[in-house]
């Protein structure tokens, strides 16, 4: 019986082999050159000419065949000599034959199209060889043969001719040849692209298998090398070894006791430096000075000294208390800070006009090319080479081109299409999950898998009635956060923790559509240490970019302390997430009543997974860049008071200052606290649109301090970029902290700075610390004190 769906060929369709006379070219190909004759006078010229006459038949755009034997070319791919493993490539051997009907079509537009040739010459190492004549198919099979490469020998052998031109891909795995992918005749450009790109996957994945074995090897054999000159050396020999033993051994010890004796100095020292200080004077004597010392860990230390005594006794007090001069360095909280070292320490507290009541910020000296000022670097390459710079990035991580030109990124933006491609924003991040199995998340992914959920998002966000669902839930985290400084409006609250717990609970109103209690007593060392973490898996996220990528290859401490992190912030998350998404699927809302959660889980497209993976990148990544710009924004408007006045202005205008007589769209709450009546508006869609210079003074925040150094693309066609010609496939860094801050698109004195509507209509934000700069931790995070005065406003 016969099945219309599947035609089987006649036995005689087969070529098996056989030493019969050569057979000429039976189609009309006849009256052409053969690629390779049947008798040749020697394999090298035989290469040669498959080459000139695939070129004159085909033109120049064309895979480059190698003209080397087949051993030699499969040596040159998969060990490549003389050179680094990493330059290992898959092996692409292309069988011609003139007698298939496919030959021409599939050389000239499949072969030798763009793609293609272009992806064979960058990726593969290509070998080629003509079985028109069984002569020569005979001599391909024996040459496999004596390869052991069988899997090709039977494919060669039972293959029908019309099934030609073969292009396999080959890989070596643990010493053996074979067979990764097989593009015959009659495929497409597209199924033939797609192949290769599968086939590349393949091989890279058994590269870096056999590298990692290989150096496995090398040790065994290093380490058996070893055993066998232990064995055979002579009692002399091992003698010389034992003696070498207790001389290293003497060597630890006494660099353990030099250690030892060196801590003890040091505390000596100390105490020594103690002794010279003056004593400290009781709380009650007169005329004296309280030094409040905060330590880069976050510990404060509190000395009073007599007016009258010289600023030195404080400069020998850290050293006495283990903050060496050499290593660390004082300052004051004079705006903008002093160091205390630039001042004379010969004299007084009182002759320098210090007051009762000063802080002390110690801070440790780092060195130039730190990776916190990363930054700065950029911005010195930028001084230095101008709008566009090629970096090699060392280790065989490719380089990457800079752009500082704001025209150069529109050719960027404007040539990427709907769906861009992207570097790994966290390399670490990826890792991590592809390691547990999970989806590398928004950041992470690329193609259309990435505009899929990148579509799903903006597609719930940008809903019209999105903002006005959010606004009442954004109220009440912001009165929370009012509230909190409020009740600790005495003295100086520090924001980084403040602004992260603010950032944890408003992240926790849209992702997981729930209350986190971030501010409640309950759970505010939960929040402060889900806060901690997150911001610690950034901070080694960002040492690991810049560190010899060893991590990738084995366990590292740096990447075993950020495993252990990320197991504990994904314990949390997770936890939070899949409740959230058993929560949302049970209710019964119309679709103007679904928040973000509950939209997308309508969205039959969505499987629990896809929200699962949107949903932890919201969170994850949100944490961390919130907090910061909420830092930034509190440093311009309370380092520039009457920029701070005109917001107050505005939006005390906006939200009427009083119960009564308030504009459209603001709805007034009074409640009673502590005996004494407190007025909050809430803001509305209408209120938030009147509120421009706000808005003005936020996005001149971001400008000032952008949250990230770079937005990262690899380029998928040729650009022209400050007059260069960039390759597709070029990995791209829009260095936006340095763009944003030229003089050349923004003038010199364009830096005015505002922010947030309540947090400015109910209090007078000061800052008493100098200045707040950007450090790079992954993202660009404050550096500096980061504690903050919150005065009530009293109508």
């Amino acid at each position: 019986m016969s099945d219309p769906d599947h035609e089987y060929e006649d036995i005689e369709d087969f070529d098996y082999e056989d030493d019969s006379d050569p057979e000429p070219p039976s189609h009309p190909n006849n009256d052409r050159l053969p690629l390779v004759p049947s008798e040749y006078p020697s394999l090298e010229e035989a290469l040669q000419t498959f080459v000139a006459v695939f070129e004159s038949r085909y033109g120049g755009l064309h895979p480059p065949f190698l003209t080397t034997s087949l051993q030699r070319a499969l040596t040159e791919a998969f060990e490549c000599p003389g050179r680094n493993a990493t330059e290992r490539r898959p092996f692409a051997l292309y069988i011609h034959n003139d007698n298939s009907v496919a030959a021409n079509i599939f050389a000239s537009q499949v072969l030798c199209s763009e793609e293609i040739s272009s992806l064979l010459a960058a990726q593969y190492v290509v070998w080629g060889w003509d079985v028109t004549y069984n002569d020569n198919k005979n001599r391909l099979i024996e040459w496999l043969t004596m390869l052991n490469m069988n899997e090709i020998v039977a494919t060669l052998r039972y293959n029908s001719k019309d099934k030609y031109p073969l292009l396999m891909v080959l890989t070596k795995d643990q010493g053996t040849i074979q067979m990764s992918q097989m593009v015959n005749g009659h495929d497409s450009t597209n199924v033939v692209l797609t192949k290769l790109l599968e086939g590349i996957d393949s091989f890279a994945f058994l590269r870096n298998r056999a590298i990692q074995e290989e150096i496995a090897r090398a040790e065994r054999e290093q380490i058996r090398a070893e055993q066998v000159a232990a064995y055979e050396e002579s009692k002399a020999a091992d003698r010389a070894k034992q003696e070498e033993r207790e001389r290293i051994a003497r060597e630890e010890k006494e660099a353990e006791e030099a250690r030892i004796r060196e801590e003890e100095e040091t505390l000596k020292r100390r105490e020594q430096l103690k002794t010279t200080i003056p004593p400290e004077p009781p709380t009650d004597a007169k005329d004296i000075i309280m030094i409040r010392l905060r330590s880069p860990d976050g510990n404060q230390h509190i000395r009073r000294f007599k007016m009258d005594e010289k600023v030195k006794w404080l400069v020998t007090y850290c050293e006495s208390i283990g903050f060496d001069r050499e290593k660390y360095r004082l300052f004051t909280s004079d705006v903008p800070k002093k160091d205390v070292s630039t001042l004379d320490n010969e004299k007084s507290f009182k002759e320098l006009k210090w007051p009762p009541r000063e802080q002390i910020t110690i801070d440790e000296k780092k060195s130039k090319n730190s990776i916190e000022r990363y930054s700065g670097t950029l911005l010195k390459m930028y001084e230095k080479y101008g709008s566009i710079v090629k970096e090699d990035l060392g280790w065989g991580r490719g380089s990457v081109v800079h752009v500082f030109d704001p025209e150069d990124s529109k050719v960027i933006f404007q040539n990427e299409g709907k769906v861009p491609h992207i570097t790994p924003l966290q390399e670490t991040t990826q890792m991590y999950r592809e390691m547990k199995g999970m989806n590398p998340g928004l950041g992470n992914l690329n193609g259309d898998e990435w505009y899929r959920l990148r579509a799903a998002v903006q597609q719930a966000m940008m809903r019209p009635k999105a903002v006005q669902q959010y606004l009442p839930t954004v109220n009440q985290v912001a009165d929370d956060l009012c509230d909190f400084l409020e009740s600790r409006s005495s003295g100086e609250i520090d924001m980084r923790e403040t602004a992260g717990r603010w950032s944890l609970e408003s992240s926790g109103m849209l992702v997981f559509e729930r209350r986190l209690g971030s501010f409640t007593k309950e759970n505010e060392n939960w929040a402060t240490n889900l806060v901690k973490i997150n911001k610690e898996i950034f901070i080694i996220s960002g040492i690991l970019k810049f560190s010899l990528p060893f991590y990738r290859y084995f366990s590292t401490p740096k990447w075993k302390r950020l495993v252990e992190l990320e197991d504990q912030f994904y314990q949390e998350a997770n936890f939070l997430i899949s409740d959230t998404i058993e929560r949302v699927r049970k209710e019964r809302k119309t679709e103007d009543e679904l928040l973000f959660v509950g939209y997308l889980a309508q969205k039959k497209e969505l499987e629990d997974r896809d929200i699962h993976v949107i949903l932890l990148s919201l969170f994850a990544d949100g944490l961390s860049t919130t907090a910061p710009t909420l830092i930034y924004n509190l440093f311009n408007i309370a380092v520039h008071p009457e920029v701070q006045e005109r917001i107050r202005k505005e939006v005390d205008q906006v939200l009427g200052g009083k119960p009564s007589g308030s504009s459209p769209g603001i709805h007034v709450k009074e409640e009673s606290e502590n005996s004494m009546e407190r007025k909050t508006s809430d803001l509305t869609p209408e209120a938030l649109s009147q509120l421009h210079f706000l808005k003005a003074a936020i996005k001149e925040t971001f400008r000032l301090f952008p949250i990230g150094t770079e937005v990262s693309r690899v380029i998928q066609k040729e650009l022209t970029l400050s007059g260069y010609c960039i390759p597709a496939g070029t990995p791209v860094d829009i260095n936006t902290n340095v763009l944003l801050k030229s003089e050349n698109h923004f003038g010199k004195d364009a830096r005015k700075f505002v922010l947030l509507a309540k947090l400015v209509h109910r209090f007078e934000i000061r800052y008493n610390h100098g200045e707040i700069k950007q450090k790079f931790e992954t993202l660009l995070l404050p550096d500096g004190d980061c504690r903050f005065q919150f005065i009530p406003r009293r109508s």
